[in-house]
């Protein structure tokens, strides 16, 4: 009895290890996940403008803040539009990847150790796990390009409408368009001239523009 309820207790915290070990692995792909779509959608954004992405520094923090934020709306715009769709075209699609693997993965393996690890589900569990890599990394350009261009067609509409531009000013001038980004250096603005990058510390405010007040 004694060598049972030990093997029962020594269970326990092996069990907890395996959990807390998956949920920190489970953590750092989600977090590289996120800022990878932070990342893409940054690097869409300012490629259209012909900026580079780097153009504004940001940190991890915030890159992963914008990869959350795309990546949720991304999904519910996706699903709102067509749920059935998205969720079916998903499962197909994922199975089709681990049928396809399984496929060759059996021409090229021993038959006999082929079924002793398809019954264990080490093979699938494994090309599975590629398979979502490769899907999680798509679906990660994706969102940042959806992202992206969302912003775009907002700041294109912004520039259409002369009430709703922002004018930051400095102490020479002033640049009345659409934010594009912005840290404690650099503030990079749309306007309907082009693209106008002011340093951040020379900025005295911000106003609406005067077209607005004499509408």
């Amino acid at each position: 009895m004694s060598s049972k309820n030990e093997a029962v207790v020594s269970a326990g915290p092996a069990w907890l290890g395996v959990v807390a070990a998956n949920a920190v692995w489970g953590t750092a792909v989600l977090a590289a996940i996120l800022c990878f779509i932070g990342q893409s959608y940054a690097y869409f954004l300012f490629a259209h403008f012909g900026l580079d992405a780097d153009v504004i520094e940001r940190g991890e923090l915030a890159t992963s803040t914008e990869g959350l934020i795309n990546l949720i709306v991304y999904w519910v715009e996706a699903i709102s539009r067509s749920f059935w769709s998205t969720a079916i075209t998903t499962a197909i699609s994922v199975g089709v990847i681990i049928l396809a693997v399984v496929a060759v993965k059996r021409g090229w393996a021993d038959k006999e150790r082929m079924i002793q690890r398809f019954e264990s589900g080490a093979v699938v569990a494994r090309w599975a796990s590629y398979g979502c890599i490769v899907f999680a990394i798509f679906a990660s350009i994706v969102a940042g390009f959806a992202g992206a261009d969302r912003k775009i067609k907002w700041i294109e509409a912004t520039l259409n409408d002369p009430k709703s531009l922002m004018c930051y000013e400095t102490a020479e001038d002033s640049a009345c368009g659409a934010l594009l980004g912005q840290n404690d250096k650099l503030t990079v603005v749309v306007t309907p001239e082009g693209v106008r990058i002011l340093d951040t510390t020379a900025l005295r405010g911000m106003r609406r523009n005067r077209a607005e007040q004499t509408a």
